[in-house]
């Protein structure tokens, strides 16, 4: 055999080091897929938290710690059969291995309590600067976030994964639904569908904003949503995104009308483009509720056009609040129960974190 030269050697390590850091992070060893099902009582319950939004550094070596009491507590009191963390788990500039120990931070109350959960990606997600120059965009903290034992996230189904108008908006990164079956897990009585909604609007300087679900994101919902009536018939369902749609400021502009209920404290902030999917939902008919996070202070929800729409505040207290001495009154999550007996419909309200204990 011949000896290698030092050049060689040295691109051979290129090589190497350039896979490891490109490569996707592996799935868990030996994970099961998990399957969601109804209990024998018919009953299932969601938690929805959104705007986790913290960071690790070489200065702050931990995750905000009255976040992680609140999940906890919330997850201990409530016993959900799933947990969504709806979009902007991160909050701050981190290199990769800071990014992947805060991760590891934020979902140890979701590992621990042996709970299933999806995350959906925000606006913020990319915003650790360092992560991002080592490759550590949405895709692959999205194969990250798969390994751990009880997530059960899909690859993007939608096939429209990529990027799109910047170099730092990665797109449609996620988008999946999960079946939940019956009991005796034969038969899919319910649907969730997760989507990215995506991250900001550089298309147009001026405009500006955030951005929205593409067309091909919504395609494949329809599509996808008249394919599974076809197999299985029509799943009631509820869908889950970080960036609420136009239509939620549309309801709230008429509270009254829509029954909108619970608080209001910031304008809603929607992309500036209304690209159609609240009007796909409608004539599929098969999403009962969409729940959406972004906007911290706000956790009403209402019935538009026969869709509830709602929001969950916040469950990160790294984050904005109100200010002031109740600047973590609105800190909390979303509980949403189902019943096989009636799935057209669903029971809802908010938990917050003053009512678990915590000041």
């Amino acid at each position: 055999m011949k000896h290698l030269t030092v050049k060689t050697v040295a691109l051979l390590t290129v090589l190497v080091l350039t896979f490891l850091l490109c490569a996707p992070v592996a799935r868990a060893e030996g994970k099961k897929e998990i399957q969601l099902r109804f209990h024998e009582t018919g009953q299932f319950k969601i938690m929805v938290m959104s705007d986790f939004q913290d960071y690790v550094n070489e200065e702050k070596k931990s995750a905000n710690e009255k976040s992680i009491q609140l999940m906890n507590r919330a997850i201990a009191q409530e016993k959900p059969d799933l947990v969504v963390m709806n979009g902007d788990q991160i909050g701050g500039d981190m290199d990769g291995h800071q990014l992947q120990e805060y991760i590891k931070q934020m979902v140890t109350p979701l590992e621990d309590h042996q709970v299933p959960w999806l995350i959906t990606f925000g606006n913020h997600d990319e915003d650790a600067e360092k992560a991002l120059e080592e490759g550590w965009d949405k895709i692959r903290q999205l194969d990250y976030y798969m390994s751990f034992e009880h997530n059960v996230n899909q690859p993007s189904m939608s096939g429209v994964e990529g990027h799109s108008g910047h170099s730092k908006n990665t797109i449609a990164v996620g988008d999946m639904y999960k079946l939940i079956y019956d009991a005796a897990g034969q038969t899919p009585l319910f649907n969730v569908w997760a989507l990215d909604s995506n991250r900001y609007d550089w298309s147009d300087t001026q405009l500006g904003g955030y951005d929205w679900i593409k067309f091909e994101q919504i395609l494949w919902y329809y599509n996808t949503s008249k394919e599974l009536e076809a197999k299985f018939g029509k799943l009631n369902a509820l869908m889950f995104f970080h960036i609420p749609l136009p239509e939620w400021a549309l309801m709230s502009a008429n509270a009254l009308r829509y029954d909108v209920q619970g608080h209001k404290f910031e304008d809603e902030c929607p992309s500036k483009l209304n690209s159609g999917l609240f009007s796909a939902v409608l004539s599929r008919g098969d999403v009962r509720g969409i729940f959406a996070g972004h906007d911290h202070v706000n956790d009403y929800m209402g019935k538009y056009m026969g869709i509830t729409l709602g929001y969950d505040a916040n469950v990160g207290f790294q984050t904005y609040g109100l200010g002031g001495e109740v600047n973590d009154s609105l800190r909390g999550v979303r509980i949403i129960n189902l019943d096989a007996s009636d799935l057209s419909s669903f029971e809802s309200h908010m938990l917050y974190a003053t009512e678990l204990g915590m000041k």
